[in-house]
């Protein structure tokens, strides 16, 4: 029953892969969005107050996906090479691996909150709202972590759809809980930032049971508990192999951004609620269209990685990258036409404040998106053309050594502030986007999954 559906990511063309990505991708955000959108009726205060938390949840992501994009690389390049009898195993691992992940992560925010946000130099008139917010929306983190195998088992199957109707129930249950618990609708308590965050766990929960049932009825491998648990090192330097330095790259994004909000925090308040309502609200619907181009692409590359079609796969991503960086360049200039500052209005309740600090911003995400397209799209198939390791290296050398110090320079030393933070951003993206290209452009990929596959044939003998 587990392998009636081997071939989907095999037959299904990009638009009926990307889709329902695009889809799940928008509701995740949507989530975030919400609680900021409910939470500014409030104060302008409070959104400062959820960046800490908010940052820390995104980070947890990243050190949960990278088993998530081993997991789903590994299982299509399986489906397309006919390896079906390890496909169980790996699955395994996967669960179990992400369980101990989200524990270690929960259990070190409830210990050191403090010495976190004493890193992130949050002021002492949004401390405490900024802890409690942090520590709730840490009991999400284990339900996500196990939501993320559920669903990159899914995808890897060619099952997109699925993990859009479990982040749909997210946001229902996320904003109805905020009526509940945030305003204190039918005589509940205003629970403030407190209710904002239980409601991330509910919802998380939701999502979480409806991604199990869709994972069982789909792929039918019932999952044992005492099975996750044991360690067989082969399967699990599979899975590593692509998603450490996936982890890596996506850990210096973080950090580096980590960094940036630290620098943003001392500018102000202000700089510090615009910089949330920005990335939040705008900057992660933008990026959206070309991270499900590339993560629909990646599918389609492992599956024929595993099959052997080398050059089916070329032609692919060359198609897919001209399709992401027009797209990213036409939403991004529909955005700075004006739909952005609706927005912002939306969602910072009018704040003059907001207004002046993100208008530069909004222009220059023209400039912005079409880079970032570049690395989604190229380094996600590079990853699944088992080539994982450059991307990573690029992503700290360009990171630390340009983005960091040109944050500082430009943002605190030239007195730019939030505007010459992200045109460090921008800078990094271009960077880090060509270099991938033209690492494309060399087929070491090439090498190096003819290498896997000869690797796993003897394995095999």
């Amino acid at each position: 029953m587990e392998h009636s559906s081997s071939g989907e990511a095999g037959k299904k063309n990009l638009f009926q892969l990307a889709w329902p990505i695009f889809a799940d991708m928008s509701l995740r955000v949507l989530t975030g969005t919400v609680n900021i959108f409910m939470v500014s009726q409030l104060s302008a205060l409070y959104v400062a107050s959820m960046t800490p938390g908010n940052q820390l949840f995104s980070l947890s992501i990243v050190i949960f996906n990278f088993i998530g994009i081993g997991t789903c690389v590994v299982i299509a390049q399986m489906l397309g090479s006919g390896e079906f009898r390890n496909i169980k195993k790996i699955i395994h691992c996967a669960f179990g691996f992400n369980i101990v992940l989200g524990t270690a992560v929960l259990l070190a925010v409830l210990i050191f909150s403090g010495q976190i946000l004493d890193l992130m130099q949050i002021d002492r008139e949004i401390r405490d709202g900024a802890g409690t917010y942090m520590i709730i929306l840490a009991f999400s983190l284990v339900p996500e972590a196990c939501g993320i195998c559920a669903a990159s088992v899914l995808r890897a199957y060619g099952r997109t759809k699925e993990a859009m109707y479990s982040s749909l129930t997210a946001n229902i249950i996320t904003v109805i809980s905020n009526l509940l618990l945030l305003f204190g609708f039918f005589g509940l308590p205003m629970l403030g930032l407190a209710g904002a965050a239980i409601s991330v766990v509910l919802g998380r929960l939701a999502s979480l049971l409806m991604i199990l049932y869709f994972y069982r009825k789909r792929v039918g491998i019932k999952l044992r508990l005492g099975f996750m648990f044991r360690v067989n090192t082969g399967f699990i330097r599979r899975i590593l192999r692509i998603g450490l330095p996936a982890a890596g790259e996506n850990l210096a994004w973080n950090s580096q951004f980590m960094v940036a909000t630290a620098f943003i925090a001392s500018m102000g308040n202000y700089e510090l609620a615009t910089h949330t309502y920005y990335f939040q609200t705008i900057c992660m619907f933008m990026m959206l269209f070309a991270v499900s181009i590339g993560s629909a692409t990646e599918i389609m590359v492992a599956f024929h990685i595993g099959a052997g079609n080398y050059e089916l796969v070329y032609r692919r991503l060359i198609r897919s990258l001209k399709i992401g960086l027009a797209g990213s360049l036409i939403i991004a200039t529909i955005m700075a036409c004006g739909f952005s500052g609706m927005l912002l209005d939306l969602f910072s309740n009018h704040s003059p404040q907001v207004a002046e600090l993100a208008a530069p911003l909004i222009l220059l995400s023209v400039m912005m998106e079409p880079g970032r397209a570049f690395n989604v799209i190229v380094i996600n198939s590079l990853r699944a053309a088992n080539d994982a390791s450059f991307p990573m290296i690029m992503a700290i050398l360009s990171m630390w050594c340009v983005a960091v110090p040109l944050e500082y320079f430009l943002g605190i030393s030239m007195q730019m502030g939030l505007l010459g933070v992200w045109i460090a951003f921008t800078c990094d993206e271009w960077i880090r986007g060509i270099s991938m290209y033209f690492r494309w452009k060399t087929r070491i990929w090439q090498r190096k999954s003819m290498n896997v596959s000869r690797e796993t044939m003897l394995r095999q003998v």
